[in-house]
């Protein structure tokens, strides 16, 4: 009895303490050893990467059809396009020693008016220089700017200009508002400038605009600024040499509408201030 004893305790103890050899084979003494062995460390592989990919990027990836550098991608404004205009002409406007840039070039950009209010809107006052296909260059200050609002503005502020030479060496001739500051600007969603009811027409809706409501889709009847009209007169100043359009000779026999004279714009570039690239 004392030696079954003895072995009893001698058990108890090795169980008690931990041993390393568990003497009780009892499944509720002895620990079971482990079902699976811990794995070994990852060994690098340089032929295996874990950075995610794309199976199918090169083929349903939309490839880029942007112009070169000469656009900045933030902003999407033609940062080598220089002014074509004396900066002198602004010096009583708003934009009178700012630095300008152009933002909408219609020979890259596209001649529709759509694209037109996406480059322009929203982006404050700005300066329109066009050219005619028989090479009549001219221009306007819309002190407003665009916000596809299908409305008008009252203003003095807003006028035309036109180059007397073919070179455009000389100071551009400027014809300012006349008849009262009433109707001085339109801004149509589906048309280009306009500067009062005939003085200016770039692109006009090709259906009528009522009421502020352009109609129940939008991007039907947008206008094109390859097209324009033009009479002075009676919003805009006459020129100098007593011609009613804008255009002078160039301009080819008048509209259907209003009497305005035709045109065929052959290049045109919008002129904002820099202020979105740098905020």
């Amino acid at each position: 009895m004392r030696i079954i004893t003895e072995i009893a305790v001698t058990r108890l103890q090795a169980w008690w303490f931990g041993g390393r050899s568990c003497i009780l084979r009892t499944p509720y003494l002895c620990r079971p050893p482990p079902r699976h062995r811990p794995r070994p460390p990852r060994c690098p592989s340089p032929l295996i990467s874990s950075a995610p990919c794309a199976l199918f990027g090169p083929f349903f990836r939309r490839q880029d059809t942007s112009p070169p550098s000469s656009i900045d991608g933030s902003s999407g404004y033609h940062l080598d396009v220089p002014l074509s205009f004396p900066e002198s002409l602004l010096s009583n406007t708003f934009l009178a020693g700012r630095e300008l840039k152009c933002c909408y070039k219609a020979s890259l950009d596209g001649f529709g008016a759509a694209v037109f209010h996406e480059k322009c809107d929203f982006k404050g006052p700005c300066v329109i220089v066009g050219k005619t296909e028989k090479g009549v260059k001219f221009g306007a200050f819309n002190p407003e700017g665009y916000r596809s609002t299908d409305d008008y503005y009252d203003s003095f502020e807003p006028f035309l200009f036109y180059w007397e030479d073919d070179d455009d060496v000389g100071a551009p001739v400027m014809l300012r508002k006349v008849g009262g500051r009433g109707a001085a600007l339109f801004d149509y969603a589906r048309g280009g400038p306009q500067f009062g009811a005939d003085g200016l027409l770039i692109g006009p809706p090709l259906a009528p605009v009522m009421g502020g409501f352009s109609g129940p889709d939008t991007n039907s009847g947008v206008g094109s600024l390859t097209e324009g009209k033009s009479r002075l007169g009676l919003s805009y100043e006459k020129r100098p040499d007593g011609k009613d359009s804008l255009f002078g000779t160039d301009s080819g026999p008048p509209s259907r509408q209003a009497h305005e004279r035709a045109f065929t714009i052959g290049s045109l570039r919008i002129f904002l201030w820099t202020r979105s690239i740098h905020h």
